[in-house]
């Protein structure tokens, strides 16, 4: 048990230590932890910023596609608006084929 506390004392004094030796070092070097906290606040604050724009931008995009389910919706609806046109076109043909047939029989009865 002894010997515990006196590794626990030795390894308390050997943090102790590099601590001291980590507070020089910081001292001699000219480390500047208020500097750096200003920069950690700035970057913190670049962040928000954009993470205020990203979700500007998410709801930019929701927007834009309702607008595009929008446009779809009006492209499916001219689609189909197309198709009928292109059906009524058929049956206008086929009416005045049969009518051209009619017209040119009558003319071959007259003669």
């Amino acid at each position: 048990m002894k010997n515990a506390l006196v590794q626990i004392e030795h390894e308390r004094n050997s943090l102790v230590e590099e601590k001291m030796s980590l507070l020089r070092k910081i001292k001699e070097d000219g480390i500047d932890i208020d500097g750096l906290k200003a920069q950690i606040e700035e970057v913190e604050g670049e962040k928000t910023h954009l993470q205020l724009k990203m979700s500007y931008l998410d709801l930019e995009l929701q927007f834009a596609n309702l607008q595009l389910n929008d446009v779809r919706k009006v492209l499916v609806q001219t689609e189909s608006e197309k198709d009928s046109l292109i059906e009524e076109k058929s049956s206008i043909l086929i009416k005045i084929n049969e009518s051209d047939m009619a017209v040119h029989a009558l003319r071959s009865q007259i003669e």
